[in-house]
């Protein structure tokens, strides 16, 4: 029988199967988002569907290894997985924060703003891409960015 210690969770793990035996705490955690109102739970799952959205953009990028092409000379830099990852990683803390509720302004404000920044800069980058390449397809992944952006604009202002 094995013991693992997480944020003051005990887990005991048999046959492959974890057991909670704090439940106090989870009962803690749903207690805070039934005492949300109407319109923080509102800008609480605009926040889970903007790191999801985060997540799945940078699952995405990781799998297609050839996305960015123009400029040649920036092919390696434009396609690095850990760039990738760093997307994945940022949504994830996104999504973590929404899940447990987390109220530090701070932290909020600084994955809100790398979001807005990834956002930005994959749209102009779909933009340089549709524009000088002449894949004009790319407009539709910039209007994506951008909806993105405006996404977190507007769940930002309201948390």
């Amino acid at each position: 029988m094995d013991l693992i210690f997480i944020n003051n969770f005990i887990i005991e793990r048999t046959n492959n199967v974890f057991l909670m035996n704090n439940i106090k705490e989870v009962i803690k955690m749903i207690k805070r988002w039934h005492k949300l109102s109407a319109l923080e739970m509102f800008v609480n799952l605009g926040q889970l569907g903007i790191s999801l959205w985060v997540i799945a953009i940078g699952c995405f990028l990781i799998g297609d290894k050839h996305y960015f092409f123009w400029p040649p000379t920036f092919r390696n830099i434009e396609n690095d997985t850990r760039i990738d990852t760093l997307i994945i990683l940022i949504g994830l803390a996104l999504f973590l924060c929404t899940i447990f509720c987390v109220r530090n302004k701070y932290v909020i404000v600084t994955l809100y703003t790398l979001i807005g920044a990834i956002s930005l800069a994959l749209a102009a980058l779909s933009g340089l891409h549709a524009y000088f390449a002449g894949h004009w397809e790319r407009g539709l992944d910039v209007a994506h960015e951008l909806a993105l952006f405006g996404a977190t604009l507007l769940v930002g202002h309201f948390k």
